[in-house]
C-alpha cells in the first residue's frame, strides 16, 4: 500500500518526516500508519495488496509479522528510548526476538546485518572467527550462543547453506579489514 506517495492529506507529515531523517525524494515511502504502537508489545503485520485474478479488487496478503515485547529476550534499549527495533538479517524470522536488535532510528536505510558479521556487532573482525568455526562445526551451538540460526549469521553467500564457501568468503572479508 503506497499511501504516502499520493496522499495529499499527509503532505506536511511526509515533508517533516523526510526532513527529520534526511531522506531525499528518491526514497519511496510506503504505508502510512495513523495509530500508535503499544509500548508493552503487540502483533505487527506487514501486508501487501495483491490484485485478485478476475477482479478489480485488491486482496491483502500477509507478507511478514512479529509479536514484539518489552520484556527479555527482546532488546531492552528500544523500550522507551529513542531507538528502534531493526531486523538483524533479511531472512531472520520475524517472531523470534533474537532476530531483532536495538539501533538508532534509520528510516529509508536498508541496514541489515553485514555478511560475515557473525557476532552481530556491526563489524567484521577477528571476534567473528569463533562464530564461523562454531557455525561450521556445531550449528546448534551457534544458535545457542548467538540466538539465531547459523544459516542467518554464517551463510555469507546467502545460498541457504553454511559450508566452506562461506568460510572462504568470510576470510576474504576479514582480510579486507
Amino acid at each position: 500500500m503506497d499511501r504516502c506517495a499520493g496522499d495529499g492529506g499527509n503532505a506536511g507529515k511526509i515533508a517533516a518526516f523526510r526532513q527529520q531523517y534526511q531522506i531525499d525524494a528518491s526514497v519511496r515511502l510506503v504505508g502510512g500508519y495513523d495509530g500508535t504502537l503499544d509500548g508493552r508489545g503487540e502483533l505487527l503485520q506487514l501486508v501487501r495488496a495483491d490484485l485478485r485474478i478476475g477482479s478489480d479488487e485488491n486482496a491483502w496478503v500477509l507478507h511478514d509479522e512479529t509479536v514484539f515485547d518489552d520484556q527479555p529476550p527482546w532488546p531492552q534499549l528500544a523500550d522507551g528510548q529513542p531507538r528502534s527495533l531493526v531486523r538483524r538479517a533479511p531472512n531472520a524470522l520475524g517472531p523470534v526476538a533474537a532476530s531483532w536488535a536495538s539501533e538508532p532510528p534509520s528510516p529509508g536505510v536498508a541496514d541489515l546485518a553485514l555478511s560475515g558479521d557473525l557476532d552481530f556487532d556491526r563489524d567484521i573482525d577477528f571476534d567473528d572467527i569463533a562464530g564461523m568455526v562454531l557455525a561450521l562445526t556445531d550449528m546448534d551451538g551457534y544458535q545457542d550462543r548467538y540466538g539465531v540460526s547459523a544459516s542467518i549469521g554464517a551463510d555469507v553467500d546467502r545460498d541457504g547453506t553454511v559450508n566452506n564457501e562461506d568460510r572462504d568468503l568470510f576470510l576474504g572479508l576479514l582480510g579486507r579489514r
